[in-house]
């Protein structure tokens, strides 16, 4: 039996290859995953062992294919991404910088008066390691310009709306920038941020092609650790920091991730129900609706494949 299998993507959907040959109840013949070949194959050669697949290892090239098979076939030469220091947009930029190759990847890091200077100096370095351009472009003028603008509307200099202006100013500067060089934005959020709607609509939500939005917060600290391993390219901060949106002083994210996104996957999925995580869950439903493309590299991922309404009365 010859099982040929499509590889490369086609908008979320990721195509792994893996083409095999099988004769006599063994596989006397496997293509790689995650990548064209053509191989010429002996079907009376005796059935090999097996490889064993490592599954973060699948995760990573599933990402790098998704985001190249998107930009190649639809003709976008560029990607640019937020880069703010943390770990998730770290990841981004290094599976951007796989996919598409560093001369084609720009990114933008945008501090703020909460920014801690490291988050600076992380995206700075990161990029020198990936040698890829960082432009540094501070939100300051156009936030303090707006908060006098605003005032009224802002009220509590730390409010919601105050949080929320910063996030909207970055999607602007970054949008600037994809209209002026074209290709797309990558957004960075992940999928236990995007089942929560602990992401701004028009800010940190924007952008093409959700990249990592389909792998959950600890997966995503797993996959960056298992990328750098031997690369040394994300510096250690990144790593050991406590996950912030860095909107007001001292701001850290408000879960224990390695607890809730267990649980919220299992909710997605079906698997499980929680009513106050899938109240959570439920409500930032309008915000999966606008966002991005997700690429799907888990069993239940959100986009098409999970059309759940906004209005359920």
């Amino acid at each position: 039996m010859v099982y040929a299998n499509a590889c490369g993507a086609n908008d979320e959907l990721v195509f792994d290859g893996g083409s095999f040959v099988t004769q006599g109840g063994g596989v006397v013949a496997r293509l790689p995953r995650f990548a064209e070949a053509v191989q010429v194959v002996d079907t009376c050669a005796p059935p090999g062992a097996e490889a064993s697949s490592d599954g973060i290892d699948d995760v990573l090239a599933a990402l790098i294919l998704g985001v190249r098979g998107f930009a190649q076939k639809n003709r976008l030469g560029h990607a640019t991404l937020g880069l703010s220091g943390g770990i998730d947009s770290s990841l981004v930029a290094c599976i951007a910088v796989e996919a598409l190759g560093k001369a084609r990847v720009t990114a933008l890091a945008m501090p703020s008066r909460h920014s801690d200077p490291r988050s600076t100096e992380c995206a700075r370095s990161l990029c020198d390691a990936l040698g890829i351009e960082l432009v540094v472009h501070p939100i300051e003028p156009l936030h303090a310009a707006l908060e006098s603008d605003l005032a009224a509307v802002i009220g509590e200099r730390d409010s919601l709306v105050a949080e929320n202006l910063q996030a909207r100013l970055r999607a602007m500067i970054l949008m600037a920038h994809v209209n002026r060089r074209g290709g797309l934005l990558l957004n960075t959020s992940n999928k236990t941020e995007l089942a929560l709607g602990y992401g701004t609509l028009y800010g940190d939500l924007a952008g093409t092609l959700c990249v990592i939005g389909d792998v959950s917060k600890p997966d995503v600290y797993r996959l960056a650790r298992h990328y750098d391993a031997g690369r040394g390219v994300i510096p250690g901060f990144v790593f050991d920091r406590p996950p912030s949106a860095e909107l007001r002083p001292a701001q850290v994210d408000p879960f224990d991730y390695e607890r809730v996104s267990p649980r919220v996957e299992a909710i997605v999925a079906g698997a499980d129900h929680d009513p106050d995580l899938e109240a959570s869950i439920r409500a930032a439903e309008h915000k999966r609706w606008q966002a991005g493309i997700v690429l799907k590299v888990s069993a239940k991922a959100f986009g098409t494949g999970r059309m759940i309404p906004v209005t359920r009365a």
